[in-house]
């Protein structure tokens, strides 16, 4: 169908308006990365300490054996998941033997809408935005709302989905003489696709009351998934077969139970045959990648802030959209240069708080940031004012 457009336009007072409103977003953002860098490194510390409490303090234990003298210690548990009967999907009539979980996915076929957007910027400091819908045909596993299109001669894709994706899980399954608890469960096992048998569509279209076929591994209702028409539904199956799985947790009599430390819990589990000092291992280097993560995202969430907050004196300036620019990047580099020292020195202060040898040395380093941009800011201005040199 064809594209509908939208113009909007935007005077130089109003843009400055918003952008004043800005000022206040801004200042919410760089308070939020501040909490959060704060937050993030204390959180950093206590899930090291706590996997350092638990590799000093798991003991590994034989699977085909619950020794009593181990009740309520942390045991390290390596052996073949076990589990029997089947897990059925009622509604559509589908069930495996022997898995862990069944895993249906159903997917409608629906319009999607697309938008893109383009900004002219004029003399006099307003701007005007064009932005063009397309809508195209897609699989999705979640309704998309049609009503809230732009174009209100859009297509319209239907108001609801009869069956969503849904996940079955073994009541039971066991390590050796160990039982899984619900949450070890459905995260053991190795997922792949299910087969479906021959009869399966005729089962489901029983259930569901339309006309199901199967093509290409795939239960679809419609002519062909080559072919598909809004509504058309597209459900798969997958399931989680038992294998080798390793487990660090507390012996609770036959079971596990999540082990408490003042820095949290541990409840771990990697499927195949995994050493206690490489899934602590893992562990440590999850943590690592988190935290840096978080740093990372901070720092862009403090310079998204910082330059809100100058935002306004842009606006002003783009009266000539080439003064705008050109103070538009001066204003990024000074959100740079206040975002960056001031995450470090959050850190610092939470380092000084948590772990207070390591905070000393970030303190150094922030400062040592902060005299290096001033240095290099008197520099530039020092060029910049210096007299020609007389020729010779």
């Amino acid at each position: 169908m064809a594209a509908y457009t939208e113009v909007t336009s935007q005077g130089w007072f109003s843009r400055i308006g918003e952008s004043i409103k800005g000022v206040l977003v801004g200042l919410v953002l760089v308070l939020i990365s501040l909490v959060l860098l704060f937050w993030n490194e204390g959180r950093a510390v206590k899930e090291t300490k706590k996997l350092e409490l638990g590799e000093a303090g798991t003991v590994s234990v034989a699977a085909d054996k619950v020794d009593p003298a181990n009740e309520g210690k942390l045991v390290h548990v390596t052996g073949d998941v076990k589990t029997t009967g089947t897990v059925a999907d009622s509604a559509f009539g589908v069930q495996a033997a022997e898995v862990l979980r069944l895993v249906r996915t159903v997917e409608m076929y629906q319009w999607r809408e697309k938008a893109e957007s383009k900004t002219e910027r004029k003399v006099g400091g307003s701007k005007k935005t064009t932005t063009t819908y397309t809508y195209h045909e897609t699989w999705s596993e979640g309704l998309i709302d049609s009503s809230k299109f732009k174009d209100p001669a859009a297509p319209k894709n239907p108001a609801a989905m009869a069956y969503r994706s849904q996940t079955f899980q073994a009541p039971t399954a066991s390590v050796g003489a160990f039982k899984l608890n619900a949450g070890q469960i459905g995260r053991a096992g190795t997922v792949e696709p299910l087969a479906l048998a021959d009869d399966a569509a005729a089962r489901v279209s029983a259930k569901i009351g339309r006309t199901v076929k199967l093509q290409a591994g795939a239960l679809a209702t419609g002519t062909s998934l080559e072919t598909p028409a809004i509504g058309d539904l597209r459900i798969t199956f997958k399931v989680a077969r038992p294998g080798p799985a390793s487990i660090i947790s507390q012996q609770v009599r036959d079971t596990f139970a999540p082990f408490a430390t003042e820095y949290g819990s541990i409840n771990l589990l990697r499927n195949g045959t995994v050493a206690a000092a490489a899934m602590y291992q893992s562990e440590h280097s999850k943590n690592t990648l988190m935290t840096w993560g978080l740093r990372l995202l901070c720092l862009v969430l403090m310079f998204v802030g910082v330059s809100l907050i100058f935002r306004p004196l842009v606006i002003v300036a783009d009266v000539v959209p080439f003064f705008g620019d050109i103070l538009g990047v001066g204003v990024g580099l000074l959100a740079l240069a206040i975002a960056l020292p001031l995450s470090l020195l959050t850190i610092a202060i939470a380092w000084l708080f948590y772990r207070p040898l390591l905070g000393v040395g970030l303190l150094v380093v922030a400062a040592a940031v902060v005299v290096a941009i001033k240095k290099l800011a008197a520099a530039k201005k020092k060029a910049a004012t210096a007299p020609p040199a007389t020729p010779a």
